[in-house]
């Protein structure tokens, strides 16, 4: 977390479900409570109010910018058909931010375009040519430092976006999407 805030460019993606920076408590809920490590109520609630308060950078100076990548799949994946619903309706809403650019990939994108596990890229004011990777694994998050590694995540983000819908084609997915819920 404190990486995150100091970041000032984030780029993020999830195979499987909406990025933690656009999730509302709800859909936090259903996420870390499904872990692996399943936690107990109080670790789930602590880890969904976490998630709100992180939320912060994207409406508070100094604004981060964020770039969101998440798979289709996060639309198909059974729950709360109302928790899905309500973070869809949030997603929309988020992604109409200046300093926020959401994309969607669709399972058409194949293996190229669908990756086997999330990853998040930070870029720091003081170091914009350098940054930080995490790459997502079975019980939390890599850290990856080395410049090669940075390189390597930044090179996934443009083959990513290759496959990704536009953000406008996004948003007209995620609305399709809702009104099937509704």
């Amino acid at each position: 977390m404190a990486l995150e805030a100091d970041a000032s460019r984030i780029l993020n993606y999830f195979p499987s479900a909406f990025p933690g920076l656009l999730q509302t408590e709800g859909y936090a809920r259903e996420m870390i409570a499904a872990g692996v490590d399943a936690p107990n109520d109080e670790l789930v609630e602590a880890g969904a109010e976490v998630r709100i308060l992180r939320q912060r950078r994207l409406t508070e100076d100094p604004r981060l910018e964020f770039k969101a990548y998440f798979g289709e799949v996060a639309l198909l994946v059974a729950g709360d058909q109302r928790v899905l619903a309500e973070q869809i309706r949030h997603a929309i809403k988020v992604a109409n931010y200046p300093n926020v650019t959401l994309h969607m990939v669709p399972l058409s994108a194949g293996r190229p375009g669908i990756l086997a596990s999330g990853i998040t890229l930070m870029h720091f004011p003081d170091d914009q040519s350098d940054g930080f990777v995490f790459v997502e694994a079975i019980g939390g998050m890599l850290p990856r430092r080395t410049g090669r590694d940075v390189k390597r995540a930044e090179r996934t983000f443009v083959r990513v976006e290759q496959f990704a819908l536009s953000p406008e084609d996004t948003i007209a997915a995620l609305e399709r999407k809702l009104e099937e819920l509704t």
